[in-house]
């Protein structure tokens, strides 16, 4: 049959009836594993829709006893992990604290805030208090403590971290509501000011006009706004702490504009 292309092989004593998918690699993984066997990591990530991207490298979880060398796209790591689902994945807590080794860390923002109401945060923490090294540590806690503190996205977590903390602006309030149709990325109620944030690189047609409408009901309100795009955040922070401390000042703000580690004496 292998002969004659009715089967192709996976791996030894795994077959496929048609070139195999990321998910059959996946499920060889499985069999290859054995009884114990639970696919972690990323594509842990990818199967629970935390990233949108198929690893290369399929993590497959063993208990410590169980050996298994192979080649091919699966990589064996002996430790133990609880599963769940089919095939079997570790739970979205452990997914997290593993599969983050390996992003940057706006992805890792991206995945924590795209699962925030599928997820207890502290589960997380537990999972991690619980893991005896980890890279990004420090970076998971804060980006936990943001989404628990309202941040929706990965652009709003690099706008506390790069613009607002470092340059010593005032903490804003977040995801409130002034007209009962929107809600606000950043208010600074007491300045009369509201940064909005766009993760998208073109926002034009019907959802600008839509902004534009919000933003007048709230300059009436006595608001003025300010837009940023991932861009500005991104690659020019100090720039953007700098427009938001002026706008900030013609309300009231007496503060003194910070400098970070970019910017420097400026």
């Amino acid at each position: 049959m292998l002969d004659d292309g009715t089967l192709i092989g996976i791996a030894h004593g795994v077959y496929a009836t048609s070139e195999p998918s990321w998910r059959q690699q996946v499920w060889a993984g499985i069999l290859l594993g054995g009884d114990t066997c639970v696919i972690g990591g990323l594509a842990a990530a990818r199967l629970q829709d935390l990233v949108a991207s198929e690893p290369e490298i399929i993590e497959c979880y063993l208990d410590p006893g169980v050996r298994r060398s192979r080649t091919g796209p699966w990589r064996f790591i002996r430790s133990q992990r609880t599963w769940h689902n089919e095939p079997r994945r570790t739970l979205i807590p452990q997914t997290i604290v593993d599969a983050s080794h390996h992003m940057d860390d706006d992805a890792i923002a991206a995945m924590i805030t795209g699962a925030r109401r599928r997820l207890n945060l502290g589960s997380v923490e537990q999972v991690l208090a619980h893991t005896l090294r980890h890279p990004k540590r420090d970076l998971l806690l804060q980006i936990l403590h943001e989404v628990a503190d309202g941040a929706e996205s990965s652009l709003e977590i690099r706008y506390r971290r790069d613009v607002e903390y470092p340059h010593k602006l005032p903490a804003a309030m977040h995801q409130l509501n002034l007209t009962g149709k929107a809600r606000i990325d950043n208010l600074y109620q007491d300045y009369g000011v509201i940064v909005e944030l766009d993760g998208r690189e073109f926002h034009q047609g019907l959802a600008a006009s839509g902004d534009s409408a919000r933003d007048n009901q709230h300059l009436l309100l006595g608001f003025a706004t300010l837009r940023f795009n991932w861009g500005q955040v991104a690659r020019t922070p100090c720039t953007v702490a700098a427009q938001v401390a002026a706008a900030l000042r013609l309300g009231g703000w007496n503060g003194r504009l910070g400098h970070c580690r970019r910017c420097g004496g400026r």
